[in-house]
């Protein structure tokens, strides 16, 4: 009989592991708190216990799963930072969904998600693409040509000043309002050099990138379905990126004499 509980608690540790590695990658992928609970609590669905429950926060996971002798699994990851991967997000609730319909074994669903927790994202290609976003953004508002070639290569500041920032580790606040301040003081000095440099759809293109737009829209479905403090904290984190790089932009324009 001894063996027999001994088993049982064994899967329903391997089931809580999954759960909590599971809302872990979502929360760091930049998921919905309604998503990384709904995901959570499929998986911990999976217990033939029913009283479990999963709490999403803006920094916080907690986890928690009560067995029939009374013992109590729970615990609370501290999430420190957020990126947003959403082939992260989409494999993840994935994993969830077939771990619900028992298409999937749970040694197998674990592995994927600790190689899935531990996969970086491609660094060359989202280079790319963070330039091409900013070229296509000063296109997308009728920039000429060379501001279009201005716009990435303002990005590309962009990444280099990201790059060296997170060596010394500032405050995220601090990080985007240089990165806005060296885009903008960049564009500045061209465009004193070269008059069909049009600064205005230069900055729009080149500050797209760093505009927190998956954030905000998280926020607002957040608030939606009720999660007040992840959804407030959450436009709350966008207004101040959106302040750093007001005053980022303005301290440059100031120094360069040049208007917006």
């Amino acid at each position: 009989m001894q063996v027999v509980n001994d088993i049982k608690k064994t899967k329903e540790q391997q089931i809580f592991d999954i759960a909590l590695l599971a809302g872990t990658i979502l929360m760091t992928s930049g998921a919905e708190s309604y998503r990384v609970e709904d995901a959570v609590e499929r998986i911990l669905s999976l217990s033939e216990h029913k009283e479990r429950d999963a709490l999403a926060l803006l920094t916080s996971l907690t986890v928690t799963l009560k067995l029939t002798d009374g013992t109590t699994l729970t615990t609370t990851k501290r999430i420190k930072s957020n990126n947003v991967d959403l082939h992260k997000i989409d494999v993840t609730n994935d994993i969830s969904r077939k771990l619900a319909s028992n298409t999937i074994e749970l040694e197998k669903a674990y592995q994927i998600l600790r190689e899935l927790d531990q996969e970086k994202q491609p660094l060359i290609r989202n280079m790319l693409f963070k330039i091409l976003i900013g070229a296509f953004f000063t296109l997308m508002v009728s920039g000429n040509w060379i501001s279009i070639l201005f716009s990435a290569l303002a990005v590309v500041l962009t990444l280099v000043v990201d790059y060296l920032m997170s060596k010394v580790k500032l405050a995220s606040f601090v990080n985007v309002l240089l990165q806005a301040f060296v885009a903008a003081l960049f564009t500045g000095l061209m465009a004193k050099l070269i008059k069909d440099i049009q600064i205005s759809k230069v900055l729009t293109g080149a500050l797209m990138v760093l505009f927190p737009g998956t954030t905000l829209t998280n926020a607002i479905r957040d608030v939606i379905n009720g999660d007040y403090i992840t959804g407030a904290g959450n436009i709350l984190s966008t207004l101040m990126t959106a302040s750093a790089l007001a005053i980022g932009v303005g301290l440059a324009l100031a120094i360069t004499g040049v208007s917006y």
